[in-house]
C-alpha cells in the first residue's frame, strides 16, 4: 500500500524518503505473522536485517536526488518546472538495491524479473516524486520573488 509523507514547510528530507522507499520494499516480502517454524522464524530476521542495508543505498540517492535537482533549478525558468521527469540516470540505486536482495534469503524471490521490475517502479516512482516536489517548491519560490 503506498505511503503518504506528510512535511510542511518545504520538500521532503532524503531519509524520510529512504524510509518510505524501504518500507515499499518490503512489504513485497511476504512472511506469516503466526508462523512458528524455523524457516519462518529465520526469514522475519532476515527481513529485519536487511533494511538498514537497503536504507544506507537509499538515503544517499534521493539525498543526491534533491541536491542534484535543487541545484539545476537555480538555473532553469519557472515554465520548465513543469517538464518531463526523467529518472534514468538515478536508476544505479535500483541496481544496487537488487544486488543487496540477491545476497539474503530472498535472493530467488528478487531474482524473478517481475519482481525485479517492481523494485525499479518502487525506486523510480519515488524518485521521480522527489524531483517533482524539488521543482513545485522551486516554482513556488520562483511565484513568491525568491
Amino acid at each position: 500500500m503506498p505511503k503518504i509523507i506528510v512535511t510542511n514547510g518545504g520538500p521532503h528530507p532524503p531519509d524520510r524518503w529512504a524510509d518510505t522507499t524501504v518500507e515499499a520494499i518490503m512489504d513485497l516480502i511476504r512472511i506469516p505473522d503466526d508462523s512458528v517454524t524455523a524457516e519462518a522464524l529465520t526469514a522475519r530476521q532476515a527481513k529485519r536485517g536487511l533494511s538498514p542495508k537497503l536504507f544506507a543505498i537509499l538515503l544517499p540517492h534521493h539525498d543526491g536526488v534533491q541536491r542534484q535537482h535543487r541545484g539545476a533549478l537555480k538555473k532553469v525558468k519557472a515554465s520548465q518546472v513543469g517538464e518531463q521527469i526523467d529518472v534514468t540516470p538515478h536508476m544505479d540505486a535500483a541496481d544496487q538495491a537488487l544486488a543487496a536482495l540477491a545476497a539474503t534469503p530472498f535472493a530467488a524471490h528478487f531474482a524473478e524479473p517481475h519482481v525485479q521490475e517492481v523494485v525499479r517502479q518502487i525506486i523510480g516512482s519515488h524518485t521521480a516524486s522527489v524531483i517533482d516536489i524539488e521543482r513545485r517548491w522551486h516554482a513556488d519560490a520562483l511565484a513568491k520573488g525568491a
